[in-house]
């Protein structure tokens, strides 16, 4: 019930709960699901309440469309850089639109695919939220406070291990990397090194997943 209740309350971030609906059909927790659907219900209705209907309308008629516009201006600008998603990778490879765009939907299938297929160890939090990044075309590297938790436990399990996980600390320092030079002048590297760092969760290869079960 009270995961229901808070993950419904992604509703404020709609983006970032593509993957969801799937990590918990994977895991045949429709019960929790249905909870998450009231809840994000409820605060559909609370803002109707509140604000009027209106508020939504505004949405759809000048938020969307204001979004979007963010997304497609022409790379690079100051926040783009901050960008973690395939999407603006693709741009800042000077991709067509229509091409980052095919990018990011192989992206974001691949990824709840992915999500439908990760097991039930230790890291299974971790990569379904890495994954859910990469799923959405429209995240920064603000968005990625949620992956505190999650890396602080696979920090410690790799320090009691006597191990130092660079590509681990690479992720933990993602908003700094985000804004420093390459040759190839902005070039947002969150797609990348999120998407290793999943990878390398699987429990098929992944280092942490041997420790926690040796």
């Amino acid at each position: 019930m009270t995961a229901g209740l808070l993950l419904g309350s992604l509703v404020l971030k709609p983006q970032l709960a593509l993957a969801v609906p799937v990590a918990l059909l994977a895991r045949r927790q429709g019960r929790v699901l249905a909870v998450a659907a009231a809840a994000a219900g409820l605060w559909v209705l609370a803002s109707v309440t509140l604000f009027g209907v209106g508020s939504w309308i505004l949405f759809l008629e000048r938020t969307g469309p204001m979004m979007r516009a963010i997304m497609e201006a022409p790379f690079p600008q100051g926040y783009q850089v901050r960008a973690v998603t395939p999407f603006v990778l693709a741009r800042a490879l000077h991709m067509p639109l229509r091409a980052a765009y095919a990018v990011q939907l192989l992206a974001s299938l691949s990824a709840l695919v992915a999500v439908w297929r990760t097991g039930h160890g230790p890291d299974r939090l971790a990569r379904i939220l890495l994954l859910g990044v990469l799923a959405t075309p429209y995240a920064y590297t603000y968005d990625l406070v949620a992956l505190a938790g999650p890396l602080m436990m696979l920090d410690g399990r790799a320090a009691r291990a006597g191990r130092l996980d660079p590509l681990l600390w690479a992720v933990w320092v993602l908003p700094c990397l985000a804004l420093a030079p390459t040759p190839f002048g902005p070039l947002p590297l969150g797609p990348l090194l999120l998407g290793s760092l999943a990878c390398c969760l699987q429990p098929s290869n992944c280092p942490a997943e041997q420790v926690a079960t040796a």
